[in-house]
């Protein structure tokens, strides 16, 4: 027998067709009468032929609301073999497959049509989470499905709340929770943090009775206005996001705590090299099955094709993915409790753009790390800190910031109304004596256009951004980097720096305007021109500097159990004749690399350069991964 892969965080590629439509197309809900001619073995067979042989989608319930196991609180699909569930787990679980028991959760066409009480406010693919009655049928049918065969992990689908809800469930639920009936002003941020507490707390018991090492996710976490609240993101064993929603949250997701990362419907070849070089499982689902005959897709389908290929691709390079970690040299700094920025979605979006614009300038370590993990041994790992977006920061931590910054630490700032605590209303805004500005008007209220944007004499950028009012410095070593002419005003500093020990503090006074804000290729640019002229000049201590610029991508992963460092090269739209990759001296053991992926080639000699040792490359493949030994790497 294949020994079976045991936890989620080594599964690494799957394409799952969950759904064998007959008579709609993809994305309307299946019917009862589904999967005519759909026998267990024939559904792993299919998997394991298009190389999709690491996790098996073990459905518990369909988004139908029936089931293919004996239940007593579910309907049964009509042409499945009431062993199919268990059938499949066996088989899936023999073949080597993670099993993943899936239930559509929320999403129930049987109890919508018979208890539409239970959906009121979001409609039939989203039951409330104080529907008490609904979700006691579904832990219940949980319980049954693992009693059946007890699967490696479990996955709730379909799980949103947002607060506003009034049915009679939210009703009662709400006077349980603070004793006093529903007002008509409910604090929605309040009342979702509570029902999500309280369905979590039962949503997370209910497969642990029957199986208490079971690895549970909850969809819908990306979805920043109502999904599951970031203060309870760590009750679940691994984090989930769509690949159109990664960039923006699954750093966000990966920094709140130390889970898996699986990243859905990403299965074309560059989404694949990008998530796995960035340490994040791609899959892909809701394909790979004929709507118009029910049957799957024959494994000639030049569908099923592309994505067998994808998946070999991966299954060629999954030895280097295992255990993978980042080395740390960026961060950018997230505190969701103190921005001024309205939503949580607003707020998460600057940060993720933050992220990029770092890994854009080829700065590849960049993470994002929450402020409250920040202690000397975290900071110790970065030479630059980003904090956008916030109004204040938290002054338990500001102290050991700024001995950060004095033994050499970069600290850039944006949109920051002070140093230690907001100001009443009225108040002036107190002086920054850290940092040594003040901007009188505050980053919310007064701005002008500006009109030009340039550094050391170089080119402006001809675009109109926002900045706020004049901004004054209230320390003689507060010195301006970058100018702007502001409307009458004429030409006025908005990028300041204040060295400060051995490090320095960068202010961007000002925030971008709505024009700009609107055009994400505009504020990128403008951000990246900020980044280039006043940040990334002075850093010395990247882990790896390239010749390549963006949108190649060098990401450098440490594997510990191997020894050795990972270097993943993306080029997919092409590269230079002549590239070359430097990589920090003190932190590999030899100085040759070898090619592994996609063919296994002769050693590249380095040579030695300063603190860095620098390979050339004459030409690259779209997806490139080299190996070197590692020598002492710090942990992430």
């Amino acid at each position: 027998m294949t020994t079976s892969i045991q936890r989620i965080a080594d599964v690494w590629g799957a394409a799952i067709t969950d759904l064998n439509f007959t008579s709609h197309p993809p994305g309307g809900p299946n019917i009862a009468s589904d999967f005519r001619e759909l026998s267990a073995k024939m559904f792993v067979d299919w998997h394991v032929a298009v190389h999709s042989n690491r996790l098996a989608w073990c459905w518990i319930k369909w988004q139908s609301g029936h089931a293919a196991f004996p239940s007593r609180f579910l309907p049964p699909m009509k042409h499945l073999s009431q062993d199919f569930y268990r059938d499949y787990c066996r088989l899936a679980e023999a073949a080597g497959m993670y099993t993943l028991g899936y239930t559509c959760g929320g999403d129930d066409q049987q109890a919508a049509a018979e208890h539409p009480e239970w959906f009121e406010h979001y409609g039939a693919a989203w039951a409330c989470l104080n529907a008490d009655p609904f979700w006691e049928r579904e832990f219940n049918a949980i319980r049954e499905a693992l009693q059946v065969y007890p699967t490696r992990g479990l996955f709730y689908d379909m799980v949103r709340f947002d607060g506003a809800c009034r049915c009679p469930f939210c009703q009662a639920a709400y006077e349980r929770f603070y004793g006093q009936p529903m007002p008509a002003d409910v604090d929605r941020e309040r009342f979702r943090h509570d029902t999500f507490s309280h369905w979590l707390d039962r949503a997370m018991a209910a497969p642990r009775e029957i199986v208490p090492d079971i690895e549970v996710c909850v969809n819908q976490q990306w979805m920043r206005s109502d999904g599951i609240p970031l203060e309870m993101l760590d009750r679940c064993d691994w984090y989930y996001c769509e690949y159109g929603e990664y960039e923006w949250v699954g750093e966000i997701l990966r920094a709140w705590a130390d889970r898996p990362l699986v990243c859905g419907n990403a299965m074309e070849p560059r989404h694949v090299a990008h998530l796995a070089a960035r340490r994040a499982s791609p899959i892909a689902y809701d394909v790979l099955h004929d709507a118009e005959t029910g049957r799957l897709l024959p494994l000639t389908d030049r569908r099923v094709q592309h994505w067998s290929n994808s998946l070999s691709r991966i299954r060629a390079y999954e030895d280097y993915l295992s255990g993978a970690i980042a080395i740390p040299h960026c961060a950018v700094l997230f505190d969701h409790e103190r921005t001024w920025l309205r939503t949580e979605e607003a707020y998460s979006l600057d940060v993720a753009s933050y992220v990029r614009l770092l890994t854009e300038n080829n700065l590849t370590s960049t993470c994002v790390q929450r402020i409250a993990t920040l202690d000397d041994a975290v900071l110790a790992r970065y030479e630059a800190l980003v904090a956008p977006g916030l109004r204040e920061l938290d002054p338990a931590i500001l102290p050991r910031l700024l001995r950060w910054v004095e033994n050499g630490g970069t600290l850039y700032v944006d949109g920051l109304l002070a140093g230690a605590a907001a100001p009443q209303a009225g108040e002036e805004l107190p002086e920054l004596p850290w940092l040594g500005l003040t901007n009188r008007r505050g980053p919310l209220r007064t701005f002008a256009d500006i009109l030009e944007l340039d550094a050391d004499g170089q080119e402006p950028i001809e675009e109109i951004v926002r900045v706020d009012g004049p901004v004054s410095a209230a320390a003689i070593s507060a010195t301006p980097l970058l100018y702007a002419h502001v409307g009458a005003r004429g030409r006025q500093p908005i990028v300041w720096q204040n060295r400060l020990g051995q490090g320095r503090v960068i202010y961007l006074a000002g925030r971008l305007g709505k024009r700009i804000n609107q055009d994400a290729g505009l504020r990128q640019n403008v951000l990246r021109r900020i980044f280039r002229d006043t940040i990334c000049r002075e850093l010395h201590r990247a882990p790896v500097v390239t010749s390549l610029t963006y949108p190649a991508e060098v990401w450098l992963n440490h594997q510990p159990s191997q020894g050795r460092l990972v270097l993943h090269l993306l080029t997919f739209e092409g590269a230079p004749e002549h590239s070359s990759v430097s990589i920090r001296s003190d932190l590999i053991a030899d100085a040759d690399l070898l090619q592994v992926y996609p063919n296994k080639g002769p050693r590249l000699p380095g040579r030695r350069e300063g603190a860095y040792t620098v390979f050339e490359f004459h030409a690259l493949p779209e997806h490139a991964i080299f190996t070197v030994p590692a020598a002492e790497v710090p942990q992430a």
